[in-house]
């Protein structure tokens, strides 16, 4: 049925102002569309919501420890850490722990070895294959203020009780790992240090036969007036005091190490343990299927109202130009690609 524009002028006006009366008459004609594209919106939007499940995200927040240790020096060898603070280059050195993939193998295997874990549950659900768990853990989140050296872990899986669970196994699988690494260059400084001791007390040993053996050819240096007697002497008991003072702080130093590489204190200090999540309630989605419907359905009404205005107040030279500008643009499309082909048709014919 053709469109009579007079038809939908209201009593006092004119056709030219009655584009709302013919935005209402086009939709009310075409009311189709905008039906349609609310129940394809509709459909599509309760497919998603059947088929995609629920996700949820456990939230874990560390710092480093106040605690000093061999971790600030450790961070310095992390490209870049020398530009930040000590925190910052902590911080840092973290993230880079958390991404390791030592780190996410080990919370992998916690959680197939869990029966002396009363971290995790003893299995994990059955929904929750091995590769959904693979995923969450390759798929964790890791953030930091690197001026406060506030880290954040996040972990998004399908349980809410696991995914919790995940975030706090990384927490747990972190501070192991810096114990081993702070364990690690402790026992390497001891036995380092242990060397130097070493061969301190042989040269302290050759020293004090050294200078016995002087004193035993010079027994009269208490009263003996020579300048260079004295001098000799002098220096003698000051090499033998530095060599002792050396030995006693390199045994110290191999003290402390002996002690770092011993001691289990936790690294990190946990801000707030990841909770279970609320559960998710079919509400939030039905919300998401109404907007979606609606969105559809107002974008086709605007489709409708923007092709009235469009007929109304473009005149029709300008939309034949406006036709044939489309040709031309799909002409300057076939040139684009004709010219983009053309090289890769004449590598293929170098290579025949």
């Amino acid at each position: 049925m053709p469109f009579n524009r007079m038809s939908y002028i209201r009593r006092g006006e004119t056709a030219e102002f009655s584009l709302l009366n013919e935005c209402l008459a086009e939709i009310a004609r075409r009311r189709k569309l905008a039906y349609g594209s609310a129940a394809i919106a509709l459909g599509l939007a309760l497919v998603l919501a059947l088929v995609i499940p629920h996700t949820y995200t456990g939230v874990a927040e560390v710092m480093p420890s106040l605690h000093k240790s061999s971790s600030s020096s450790m961070a310095a060898m992390i490209p870049g850490a020398a530009m930040f603070s000590e925190t910052a280059g902590q911080a840092n050195l973290y993230l880079e722990l958390l991404k390791s993939t030592t780190v996410k193998n080990r919370v992998l295997q916690e959680l197939g070895c869990s029966p002396e874990n009363p971290r995790l549950v003893v299995q994990p659900p059955a929904a929750h294959n091995k590769d959904a768990i693979e995923q969450a853990v390759s798929q964790a989140n890791f953030s930091a203020d690197f001026k406060s050296g506030l880290i954040k872990i996040n972990t998004t899986i399908a349980d809410r009780e696991l995914s919790a669970r995940l975030a706090n196994e990384f927490v747990y699988q972190l501070d192991l790992r810096l114990q081993e690494l702070e364990k690690s260059a402790a026992a390497r400084s001891s036995g380092y240090f242990a060397d130097l001791i070493g061969e301190q007390q042989d040269k302290l040993k050759e020293i004090e036969d050294t200078n016995a053996a002087f004193l035993a050819r010079n027994r009269n240096y208490p009263v003996s007036t020579d300048p260079e007697l004295q001098r000799d002497l002098e220096r003698r008991k000051f090499d033998l005091e530095f060599n002792r003072e050396l030995l006693l702080n390199l045994l110290g130093m191999k003290a402390n190490s002996d002690l770092e590489a011993r001691k289990s204190i936790p690294r990190l200090v946990v801000i707030e343990w990841a909770e279970t999540p609320a559960p998710k309630s079919f509400f939030a989605r039905l919300k998401t299927i109404v907007i979606s419907t609606c969105g559809a359905a107002l974008f086709a009404i605007g489709l409708i109202v923007f092709g009235r205005v469009y007929l109304r107040y473009i005149p029709p030279t300008t939309r034949k130009q406006l036709a044939d500008s489309y040709g031309v643009l799909g002409q300057d499309a076939q040139v684009i690609v004709q010219r983009l082909r053309r090289p890769l048709k004449i590598r293929d014919m170098a290579g025949v």
